[in-house]
């Protein structure tokens, strides 16, 4: 038996890879923001209102695909799979070119792939594992 067994049969591994990406975007949205407020550097899509719920709605992607492998396959799981998805994360970034001239292609990509991504998890998440009744 593996370490990802459970997760891999039963769980949604687009629905995960969606939102790592969607969060490593919305950081790249919360850095733009940061770096250029006057949006005078940088396009204009992460200086809108949309942009600004993008970023808040991608921060529980940190967190929630790790929660989401725990539920299937226990802590250990959790923890090597939060170590991947860091990993998996720092590597998207820099090989798709988050942090580059298609940012707003990037933004415009993860506002479709968050709520697909929260989508896909939640209506296939091991709920009987995280709440028992």
């Amino acid at each position: 038996m593996n370490l990802f067994d459970n997760t891999l049969e039963s769980g949604s591994l687009i629905g995960l890879l969606l939102l790592v990406y969607a969060s490593n975007v919305g950081i790249e949205v919360g850095r733009i923001q940061k770096l250029d407020p006057s949006g005078v550097f940088s396009a204009r899509l992460p200086h809108t209102a949309l942009g600004t719920l993008f970023f808040f709605g991608a921060l529980p992607c940190a967190i929630w695909p790790t929660i989401y492998v725990w539920g299937y396959d226990g802590w250990l799981a959790a923890v090597v799979a939060w170590l991947a998805f860091q990993l998996l994360g720092a590597w998207a970034t820099i090989r798709l070119g988050i942090r580059g001239s298609f940012r707003a292609l990037h933004l415009v990509l993860g506002l479709v792939g968050l709520p697909v991504g929260y989508y896909l998890t939640s209506t296939t998440a091991p709920w009987a594992v995280l709440w028992p009744t």
